[in-house]
């Protein structure tokens, strides 16, 4: 499913990227120009910056960023497009979303379940590791002897609750001031 689904994200990504590519190719307001004082205006070049100007659609590779970002959700370029384009925007906010939204769904429940996994495992070895010590702390001579508190500092879950488990006599004898 997951490989199916990122098949079909990845095939809209790239058919919606080739349709803004040819639209846009030739869309004046699409021209950038990232070494003038106003990025989107030409006239604010001065000499040879003119030069790096350049269309943002000129290139499929160029138009899939543009393409991924509209996926996103973002339209930052909505006044810019062409009314070809503005149709494939359409298509994109009504159906790419979805389909792009399945694979990242699906790998987000992947990710859920394997930490959910690793949660239990660890819950396994630490409740094994607890046993095999409190294994090794019988002898052959049978169970030591084990004061009251110890006791109740392994009832309530051991070493972590050694300072809750050393106030509870207190506790219980009302001398405590954490009541």
């Amino acid at each position: 499913v997951m490989l199916t689904s990122g098949f079909l994200g990845a095939t809209v990504w790239l058919l919606c990227s080739s349709m803004y590519y040819y639209f846009d190719r030739d869309n004046p307001s699409m021209v950038i120009c990232p070494a003038c004082e106003d990025p989107d205006d030409m006239s604010s070049c001065r000499g040879d910056l003119g030069n790096s100007c350049f269309n943002r659609m000129e290139s499929i590779p160029n138009a899939m960023y543009f393409c991924l970002v509209n996926l996103f959700g973002e339209f930052p370029l909505m006044d810019r497009h062409s009314r070809g384009s503005r149709a494939v925007c359409a298509f994109v906010a009504l159906v790419g979303q979805v389909l792009l939204g399945v694979p990242c769904g699906l790998l987000g429940g992947a990710f859920q379940v394997h930490a959910e996994e690793r949660a239990e495992q660890r819950a396994v070895e630490n409740s094994s590791k607890e046993a095999s010590r409190e294994g090794s702390v019988m002898g052959s001579d049978g169970p030591p002897e084990v004061s009251g508190r110890e006791t109740q500092s392994r009832r309530l879950g051991g070493r972590r609750n050694q300072g809750l488990a050393a106030k509870m006599p207190r506790i219980m004898d009302g001398k405590s001031d954490c009541v």
